[in-house]
């Protein structure tokens, strides 16, 4: 019942310059593997998918080739997805024979009004920014939501965070799971996720109602792009869900911050922060400084995949910037807020810190641009003392360093030569592994 960090090797330095790491962080490989009594076996049959961008090589390289393949992922308004796919389509469902084997390809769709203008002007299409994984093993489904997409250089390369839950086959097919007996369960939530994104029912509704939810203890935090009356989706989803922490444990966490550490910060507005900090008050965002990007040297060129759009002004003035720890570019999108004890609550999966993301009030209801998915882990008495305390985390709670004197947040747009020249160095010194720099050559393809 805690949030997993993943293994990663800096792949632009020497060996001395990776440092040893807890033995308890994840590998992809793992999450693939069964494990039974201390011995792991390639026993996976199936797997449904979600990311943002994919590097089909690598991926299909990982998986055994009798392992059915169903992934849901980002295009653009031409049509296409990764160049690899060789194929551009529209919102769908497509099987395209890649590397050798079939792989199907979901398209999610995108609503009119996620698709052009909401309430507050013009702000461009969303994404399919989702990273989840299903796993079906034969005698259980592993569930894993996570902030990694689906290159090597997310898993091997860039701080991640990782909930992953094995759920038990049920074994009398008498009695598989009726979904209108939990609709708003775990399950029903996931059900609703996959309709939504676009996976064709019969990719995943026998799996669901075959496999034991009852143990589950997180709640399922999706966001689906349109304009949303009900509250089931994006901030008004974690709003109602804190809403419902028993009054003693809000009590016990008010002198505590919420800090939330995101790899990306959207162009914020006040009227969208007072909305957010309305239910997350004493909010820090945890987001790179400049000279941590600078000091950090080898993994300069990672951070590309750190973006900060926010007005810094509107930041300085609601004090809301905080500092990481780790030099290593951190992809992870976690908040948190516990009290000593370890009591309170955790969220972790693809949302950054966006509007876009997380929506914002308009209209009606809640506008949402992306796709997202995510979870909210409860910390209570029984939790706790099923495992450590503090999380395994990018950064310090409760104390997280603020920026110092002048320093400001990391602004690639802002930092082009920096970047370029750190290349340039790992080029002259040889160490510039192209096949672990998946985002280096796509940000040059885009930049060209």
């Amino acid at each position: 019942h805690r949030i997993y960090r993943n293994q990663t090797q800096n792949p632009n330095a020497t060996a001395k310059h990776n440092q040893q790491q807890p033995t308890d962080r994840l590998t992809f490989q793992q999450i693939l593997t069964e494990t039974t009594g201390g011995q792991s076996s390639s026993s996976l049959e199936e797997v449904l998918l979600t990311t943002y961008v994919c590097e089909w090589s690598w991926l299909l390289s990982t998986l055994p080739e009798s392992v059915r393949v169903s992934i849901g992922l980002n295009w653009n308004g031409e049509g296409k997805s990764e160049e690899e796919v060789g194929c551009p389509f529209q919102a769908g469902t497509q099987l395209l024979k890649l590397s050798g084997r079939h792989v199907k390809i979901i398209h999610p769709p995108f609503s009119p009004s996620a698709a052009t203008v909401n309430s507050r002007g013009k702000r461009g299409r969303g994404m399919a920014h989702s990273k989840l994984l299903l796993l079906k093993f034969p005698t259980f489904l592993r569930v894993a939501i996570t902030s990694s997409n689906l290159t090597r250089e997310d898993w091997e390369a860039l701080g991640q965070a990782i909930w992953v839950q094995d759920f038990p086959r049920i074994i009398d097919t008498d009695h598989n799971f009726n979904l209108s007996e939990d609709p708003k369960g775990f399950r029903g939530d996931l059900h609703e996720f996959l309709a939504q994104t676009g996976f064709p029912k019969e990719d995943f509704e026998t799996i669901l109602s075959s496999h034991d939810f009852s143990n589950c203890r997180v709640w399922l935090i999706p966001s689906i792009p349109g304009l949303h009356v009900n509250r089931r989706y994006g901030y008004h989803r974690l709003q109602d869900l804190l809403a419902s922490l028993p009054p003693s444990l809000v009590q016990n966490l008010q002198p505590f911050p919420v800090v939330y550490q995101s790899s990306s910060v959207g162009n914020l507005t006040e009227n969208w922060l007072n909305e957010i900090r309305s239910f997350l008050d004493g909010l820090k965002i945890c987001y790179p400084s400049l000279s941590l990007v600078k000091r950090a040297q080898q993994w300069t060129v990672g951070h590309i995949t750190c973006r900060f759009n926010a007005p810094i002004n509107l930041c300085y003035q609601h004090n809301l910037l905080c500092g990481l720890i780790n030099e290593e570019p951190t992809h992870s999108k976690i908040a948190i807020r516990t009290n000593d004890k370890g009591f309170g609550w955790i969220y972790s999966g693809s949302h950054d810190f966006s509007r876009e993301a997380w929506g914002e009030a308009g209209g009606s209801g809640l506008e949402i641009m992306n796709y997202e998915v995510g979870i909210l882990m409860i910390r209570d008495q029984a939790t706790v003392e099923e495992m450590m305390k503090s999380e395994d985390l990018p950064f310090v709670y409760p104390q997280t360093p603020e920026y110092q004197g002048k320093d400001a947040p990391w602004q690639l747009n802002h930092q082009f030569p920096l970047v370029f020249d750190a290349v340039r160095r790992l080029q002259e010194s040889g160490t510039f592994p192209l096949e672990t720099n998946y985002h280096w050559l796509q940000f040059e393809k885009e930049h060209k």
